[in-house]
């Protein structure tokens, strides 16, 4: 498998093709609600790219050498559906980018209001069809908690792991580098920090999603620190 010459590709892209069109997507991909695309982040309107919601029955092919590796790499985080094969020959050409687009990629990944930031946010919308500034109000729903602790299972048990296989190369190179870290952060950041805001008391269920949160994405941030003081609220304790 040989990659096109770095060189070649457009400025501030991580494309393998000189081309832009979206070539082996099927229409279905391509879609959003009036609402949500109001909402989608300047990344999202960047790229002109809109998900199916996470991990949904359909297959589709992301090996067409017409389609930009960025691209690819954002429908990989928000959940497209992949095969064993598939995620070996994207894990391929991960390892196969020189040095310099894999500090790109990375930075691509989660730098601030990168793609991890975006298709963290976006999985949880379409999850629970609603809009960005709506997230505060999902735990009012009847079944809110049901909602929350089913989407966070879709993401540890289904999206890291095909993440993390896709970008091992990554991984194995720059030991700094930590796909489930970073997801869970932007998981915390970008969801459970406007989730939590309005939770009044305990909520026994959240435990097991709070605990992991709070281990897996400490850092010296304000948001973990916000974090930490309303994951009181929800563990109904000082910890």
């Amino acid at each position: 498998y040989l990659p096109l010459d770095p060189s070649i590709a457009p400025p501030h892209s991580l494309s393998l093709s000189s081309h832009s069109t979206m070539k082996g997507i099927p229409d279905t991909v391509l879609w959003r609600s009036t609402a949500t695309l109001s909402a989608l982040s300047p990344l999202e309107k960047k790229h002109s790219f809109m998900a199916r919601p996470s991990f949904s029955n359909h297959r589709t092919s992301l090996n067409s050498p017409a389609l930009p590796f960025d691209l690819t790499m954002l429908s990989v985080l928000q959940g497209i559906e992949m095969g064993w094969e598939e995620r070996q020959e994207l894990a391929q050409r991960v390892a196969a980018l020189p040095s310099q687009n894999k500090k790109k990629l990375i930075d691509f990944i989660e730098g601030s209001g990168g793609a991890a930031m975006s298709a963290v946010e976006n999985n949880a919308c379409k999850a629970f069809q609603c809009i960005p500034s709506q997230l505060s109000e999902i735990l009012k729903k009847e079944d809110g908690v049901d909602q929350l602790t089913e989407h966070f299972q879709t993401l540890v048990s289904e999206l890291i792991p095909t993440v993390e296989s896709v970008l091992y190369p990554l991984q194995s190179s720059y030991k700094h580098f930590s796909i489930r870290r970073i997801l869970l952060r932007c998981f915390r950041d970008q969801v459970l920090l406007r989730v939590f805001n309005s939770v009044p008391s305990r909520i026994p269920r959240l435990e097991h999603l709070v605990f992991t949160v709070l281990f897996e994405s400490y850092d010296n941030s304000l948001e973990f620190d916000r974090f930490e003081k309303l994951a009181n609220t929800v563990l109904g304790r000082d910890y």
